[in-house]
């Protein structure tokens, strides 16, 4: 059997899993599942010459096997996921049968298998709800967001979880962060974000300007 040419890729997994690393560290981390994909698990000097040096937020994202090989258990997973139905596949192909139907069906149980993160009758586009509800961490009236979530544009959510990052450092203290309907009612992620030290900043500033002119 050929060797599978592409992985399942789950972006909102992914951004969830790699929230706090930089960006460098993403590009390092997806070379090195990729490296995995194709060559298997990894030498830690294959390692240390993709990162540069040892990492521990990117070391942290792998195991290490009894002959001190690196690997990601997620892509590993979901390679063997991929590898049992393809090889179910192939062997339903060759059975003789008179019944058309039976190909079909074990597809259909292979397909619902494949990915137990999956619902086959309801795929959602990244953002999800749950993307924007689990980044915001203020659980209040879920019901009513996920309503309002559901009447966004696409276009207004991928904007909502671009604005969010900066907007939840501003206010670092939950209690000062709007509840989330009233941010996705209030059309929120089209506001200016005032960071609290630099309007301080700004004040003293000002304030000293005014005292050197009293002064003059």
């Amino acid at each position: 059997m050929s060797k599978d040419p592409a992985l399942l890729f789950y972006p909102s997994d992914f951004l969830t899993g790699t929230m706090f690393l930089s960006d460098e560290q993403c590009g390092k981390y997806i070379r090195l599942l990729c490296s995995q994909f194709i060559h298997g698990r990894l030498r830690k000097d294959y390692m240390i010459k993709i990162c540069g040096t040892y990492d521990e937020d990117i070391f942290s994202k792998f195991k290490k096997d009894s002959e001190g090989l690196y690997y990601n258990q997620r892509l590993e997973d979901e390679q063997n996921k991929r590898k049992a139905y393809s090889e179910s596949r192939r062997k339903n192909r060759l059975k003789k049968s008179s019944n058309k139907n039976i190909i079909s069906k074990t597809y259909d149980k292979h397909m619902e298998n494949i990915n137990e993160n999956i619902n086959k009758n309801d795929i959602e586009v990244y953002p999800s709800f749950d993307d924007f509800w689990n980044l915001y961490d203020k659980k209040v009236n879920k019901p009513k967001c996920q309503i309002k979530w559901r009447k966004l544009r696409q276009k207004d959510r991928e904007t909502i979880m671009n604005h969010l990052p900066s907007y939840l450092s501003s206010t670092p203290d939950k209690s000062y962060r709007k509840n989330p309907l009233t941010y996705l009612n209030n059309s929120s992620w089209e506001d200016e974000i005032i960071n609290k030290k630099n309007t301080n900043d700004i004040n003293t500033a000002f304030a000293r300007e005014i005292i050197t002119g009293l002064q003059s």
